[in-house]
């Protein structure tokens, strides 16, 4: 099997975790900066390229009702293009409340405090739910 990567993509910065290639475990990686689409496609295709990745997910910000939102028809337009640039698949997985999971995760309180330290942990909290192991 190959591994999987998971995104969080928020406005500012996007977390970034990826499975073992037995596709039972998840590992929270680096956070990068949201840019512009063109870097953030280049810097994923890298990734994919890197870790030898043969699925992406992507966190889904659905509302408190599960429905859609304005930021969510954003990130199924990116998983397109995703898609089209690396040719893997792209699935979508609810993130609804996996930042604030991740805030929990984290024992001290200065590391709360480190811009993007919970974006990685919420790319790791969404890849578990797709793996359905969290």
């Amino acid at each position: 099997m190959a591994k999987i990567l998971a995104l969080d993509i928020g406005t500012k910065r996007v977390g970034v975790a990826v499975s073992d290639a037995d596709q039972t475990m998840a590992f929270p990686r680096e956070t990068f900066a949201f840019g512009n689409k063109s870097a953030f496609l280049k810097r994923v295709k890298a990734l994919v390229d890197e870790e030898k990745i043969g699925m992406i997910v992507l966190g889904l910000p659905l509302d408190e009702n599960n429905e859609a939102t304005e930021w969510s028809e954003k990130i199924q337009t990116l998983g397109m293009k995703l898609s089209g640039i690396t040719e893997l698949p792209v699935h979508f997985v609810d993130e609804f409340l996996t930042s604030r999971e991740a805030r929990a995760k984290i024992p001290l309180r200065r590391d709360r405090r480190k811009k993007g330290s919970d974006d990685s942990l919420a790319a790791q909290i969404i890849l578990e739910r797709y793996l359905k192991i969290g």
